[in-house]
């Protein structure tokens, strides 16, 4: 069984991509993050250990006010010790991702 030894990254879908990174920009850097990705819909940030992505929202999330599904929390993947493998879960169900 793999042990768990930290997060490999998260996933933030975002209603407004340009106001969030304006936003994560300032706080990840405080954090001591580095946007070390950058896309038109998509930007993520590093300290070393952990991701931290935003992604815009599709057209049907943005269209409407917060629930459950659209904007937020997208996903997961946290990091194994096992041959450097990382586990990334989506739903109930497990995955190896590399």
């Amino acid at each position: 069984m793999p042990r768990v030894v930290g997060i490999d990254h998260l996933v933030l879908s975002v209603g407004d991509f340009m106001r969030s990174k304006a936003f994560y920009g300032k706080l990840l850097g405080y954090l001591g993050f580095t946007l070390k990705y950058e896309y038109p819909e998509m930007a993520g940030w590093s300290n070393g250990k952990t991701l931290f992505w935003i992604a815009a929202a599709d057209p049907r999330g943005r269209r409407r006010k917060y629930r459950k599904g659209d904007i937020g929390f997208h996903h997961y993947a946290s990091s194994s010790c096992r041959a450097g493998a990382t586990w990334t879960t989506w739903a109930p169900s497990w995955r190896r991702t590399a």
